[in-house]
C-alpha cells in the first residue's frame, strides 16, 4: 500500500485534481495478479494515517477476492457452454458415416447455433485448379451458399496448414480451420462474424475442427476396410462374395424392370502350366496384368470379379449375349497383346456366356449355364490344339 502525507514531494505521484494534498493507495490483488488500485486522496496534508492504509489495503484484498471469483464463474459459464455445444455437435456427428453429410452437419451447427452469417467447409482443389471445392456452406446472403471470403481462407489455411483469420473489407472477420491428420489435409472449415471472432469462438471452432477430423479419419479408415472386405488383395477386382451379392441386386433390377444383362465366366487357359514353368509369382503377375486389362476394356458400371483361382466372373447389365460375345471376341485380342513381366507368350481365355432373361430369369441359373459353356468351350480349344 502507498501512503504520502504530502503528494507534492512526491515526483512519481500524478494527482487526478491539483486541490489533492494527501492520498493513501492499496493494490486490489489476488495470488499476485493486480486488477487494479484503489485511491483514496484529501484536500488536506497528512489526512490519512496507518490505520486508513491497513483498512483500504483489507478492502483491495476483499475485493480482487470477489473479482476473482467472478470471472473465474464467468470463466466457468463459459466453458460449462462450450462443454454442453461441443457434446452437442458429437451426439449428431458421432454416428455420420459419409463425410459429405458429415461437412454439412457441422456447418449447420456453425450456422444455426453459433450465429455465424457464413460458414463452410471447403476440400482440397482437383489437380490443376486453383479453387478449393465447396462441400457444404450456409450463408445469410441471397443467392449464396457460403461467403466468397470463406473460401479465399479456406485456400490459404489448408495451404499453410494453420488457422487463417483476417479482416474482409474493413469490416467482417473470415476464421479458417484446416482439417489435417498425419499430414493429409482433409479440407478447411471456415466462418465469417461480422463483429469479429472473440477468443472463445475461436477456441470453439478448433475444437469443433479437432473433432470433424478425427471422424473425418475414422470414415476414411472403416472406408478403406470395407473396400479391403470387398475386394480381392491379389487382383484388386471385386471377390466373389461382393460380386454375387451385386449379382442378386441386379437380378431383383432386371425382373422388376424387365431390363436385361449378361454373366461371364472367363477362365485363364492353361493357368496350371504358367505355374509350373514359371513360378507362382509370375502365375500371380499374370493374374494381376490379365484382370487389370479386362478391367479397363469394361465400361464403369460393368462388374467384374474373381469368381476363384484363375476364374473370374464378368456382369454386363443392359448387354444381350450376342453382344457380350462381340465384346469378348475384342477382349481375348487386349489380353493376347499384353505384356507381362518374366512370361513369355500370350495368355488364353475360356469363357462361356449367358444371357438373361435369354437363358433364364433367375442370375444364378444364368451363372451355371455360362460355367457350364465356359468349360465346354476349353475342351473345344484343347481339343482342336491336339489335333
Amino acid at each position: 500500500a502507498y501512503l504520502m502525507g504530502d503528494v507534492s514531494i512526491d515526483p512519481y505521484f500524478i494527482p487526478h485534481s491539483p486541490e489533492v494534498r494527501s492520498a493513501v493507495v492499496a493494490p486490489v490483488m489476488y495470488k499476485g495478479f493486480l486488477w487494479g488500485a484503489i485511491v483514496l486522496d484529501s484536500d488536506r496534508k497528512f489526512a490519512f494515517g496507518i490505520r486508513e492504509r491497513d483498512m483500504l489495503s483489507i478492502v483491495g484484498s476483499y475485493v480482487a477476492l470477489h473479482l476473482e471469483e467472478f470471472f473465474a464463474r464467468q470463466e466457468l459459464d463459459k466453458k460449462a457452454t462450450q462443454l454442453r455445444f461441443l457434446h452437442r455437435v458429437i451426439q449428431q456427428i458421432a454416428a455420420e458415416r459419409n463425410n459429405e453429410a458429415l461437412a454439412r452437419k457441422i456447418v449447420d451447427v456453425l450456422f444455426d447455433e453459433l450465429g455465424f452469417p457464413g460458414a463452410g467447409f471447403y476440400t482440397p482443389p482437383p489437380k490443376g485448379e486453383n479453387a478449393p471445392v465447396l462441400v457444404a456452406g450456409r450463408s445469410r446472403a441471397e443467392r449464396e451458399t457460403c461467403s466468397p471470403e470463406c473460401e479465399l481462407e479456406a485456400g490459404a489455411a489448408m495451404r499453410s496448414r494453420t488457422p487463417v483469420e483476417r479482416e474482409v473489407n474493413g469490416r467482417a472477420l473470415v476464421l479458417s480451420i484446416p482439417v489435417t491428420f498425419e499430414g493429409e489435409v482433409f479440407g478447411a472449415l471456415a466462418a465469417r462474424h461480422d463483429a469479429g471472432f472473440s477468443a472463445a469462438d475461436r477456441e470453439l471452432l478448433e475444437i469443433t475442427a479437432e473433432h470433424m477430423t478425427t471422424f473425418w479419419a475414422l470414415n476414411n479408415l472403416l472406408a478403406q476396410r470395407r473396400h479391403e472386405s470387398l475386394v480381392d488383395p491379389l487382383t484388386q477386382v471385386w471377390n466373389r462374395r461382393y460380386i454375387m451379392h451385386r449379382l442378386d441386386e441386379e437380378s431383383s433390377r432386371i425382373n422388376r424392370t424387365n431390363g436385361r444383362g449378361s454373366v461371364i465366366l472367363v477362365d485363364l487357359g492353361d493357368f496350371k502350366q504358367i505355374n509350373d514353368r514359371y513360378g507362382h509369382v509370375t502365375g500371380d503377375e499374370v493374374l494381376r496384368v490379365t484382370s487389370a486389362t479386362m478391367s479397363e476394356n469394361l465400361r464403369n458400371y460393368d462388374m467384374i470379379g474373381r469368381y476363384g483361382g484363375d476364374e473370374f466372373l464378368l456382369y454386363l447389365p443392359d448387354v444381350s449375349r450376342e453382344e457380350a460375345g462381340a465384346i469378348m471376341v475384342r477382349m481375348e485380342l487386349k489380353v493376347a497383346e499384353q505384356k507381362i513381366e518374366g512370361f513369355e507368350g500370350a495368355v488364353i481365355l475360356d469363357y462361356g456366356i449367358a444371357g438373361c432373361p435369354e437363358d433364364g430369369i433367375n442370375l444364378s441359373e444364368v451363372i451355371r449355364i455360362a460355367d457350364e459353356r465356359m468349360y465346354r468351350y476349353k475342351a473345344e480349344r484343347k481339343a482342336v490344339k491336339s489335333e
